[in-house]
């Protein structure tokens, strides 16, 4: 048989009726990422005019030549009045690691995914509630508050999903994709760094605490560059103050400490220690009894702050939260006592 790829080609098969048209050498690229345009590299199309074969790669009409959906898309070859097609995969580029050991950028691409409706997080291995990561911050200066802090690395848990409202939507998202926390205080090779939440009392709540804004200024800036994008700015329900109408009142806050309500739900119900709910105790707490377990938080036995301002009878108005190891309390503790430092916040 002779091969006239001239001859084939010519007017670009305008005015040819192929007899037949195949994929005589398939392409090397079937995987492309969300956004990539066609690579014919490795691929031969061949057409057949009676005796007459030729390579009509290059003059075939291709669809599509973008590839902006996700999933297994079909690449349709056409000239001289026939088609071919073969079929590749779309990705959004994402490798699915565990929320312990994926490298910070591949979890930065995680969550950006999920916040683009590309990944259902929830589903994916390793990020079950109550799995740990470990993240080095850097040391702490004393800026608004009494106490530095040294580099060291932390372990982050994963406590809820889905239950703190973002400060700003992201492509119609109103709620984070976790919230997460410390499940040990700040530590200086085994020794609690304390601190204290505000330099003076009064009749204030979380919102002009110094702590607070620690939280969003010294300690955010601890984190690595490339894992701080994962942290959102959200809306935190915390206490007003002790007589202070209404009971509550909404911040924006990258990071908070905890409430009696998320950490210590029978207390709040039973023993009315606060003067309202700050929010509901976190999934990680649901399998846990009120006593005779210690949550995974309090491991270590150590005292550590709560966001919470306390009712009359415990030093009214004062702030607090103390773990010991026989079982849990709550108490009193004045705004410049020592307690550990265990933030949290969403991703």
């Amino acid at each position: 048989m002779l091969v006239y790829k001239s001859v084939l080609s010519s007017g670009e098969g305008g005015g040819l009726s192929l007899d037949n048209l195949e994929i005589t050498s398939p392409a090397t690229k079937v995987t492309y990422i969300k956004g990539d345009s066609i690579d014919l590299s490795g691929l031969v199309v061949t057409g057949t005019l009676g005796n007459m074969q030729g390579d009509v790669t290059s003059d075939c009409t291709v669809s599509p030549s973008v590839f902006n959906t996700l999933g297994t898309q079909t690449i349709t070859l056409s000239y001289g009045g026939l088609s071919v097609s073969y079929d590749v995969v779309v990705t959004n580029g994402l490798r699915i690691v565990p929320w312990a050991t994926g490298t910070d950028l591949e979890i930065v691409a995680m969550l950006n995914a999920f916040y683009n409706d590309e990944l259902d997080i929830y589903s994916c291995e390793g990020w079950e509630i109550g799995a740990e990561r470990e993240v080095a911050l850097s040391a702490m200066p004393a800026t608004g508050v009494s106490e530095t802090h040294v580099a060291q690395t932390v372990k982050l848990m994963l406590l809820d999903k889905g239950v703190r409202t973002l400060a700003t939507p992201i492509n119609g998202h109103t709620n984070c994709a976790f919230v997460v926390g410390q499940s040990d205080v700040l530590n200086n090779n085994g020794t609690t760094e304390t601190g204290h939440i505000n330099s003076k009392g009064g009749d204030i709540g979380w919102k002009d605490m110094s702590r607070r804004t620690w939280c969003n200024s010294v300690y955010r800036d601890a984190f690595p560059e490339t894992l701080k994008p994962i942290f959102k700015q959200f809306n935190n329900t915390a206490i007003a103050g002790y007589n202070r109408t209404p009971a509550t009142e909404t911040v924006v806050d990258y990071f908070t400490l905890p409430a009696v309500s998320e950490y210590f739900p029978k207390i709040l119900n039973t023993n009315s220690w606060c003067r309202t709910s700050e929010g509901s105790a976190f999934e990680v707490f649901d399998n846990m009894s009120a006593s005779g377990k210690v949550y995974p938080r309090y491991k270590n036995g150590h005292t550590y702050w709560l966001r919470s301002v306390l009712r009359s009878g415990l030093s009214s108005g004062s702030p607090g939260g103390i773990y010991s190891s026989n079982g849990y309390n709550v108490v009193n503790s004045g705004f410049t006592s020592g307690r550990g430092i265990a933030p949290l916040g969403v991703i």
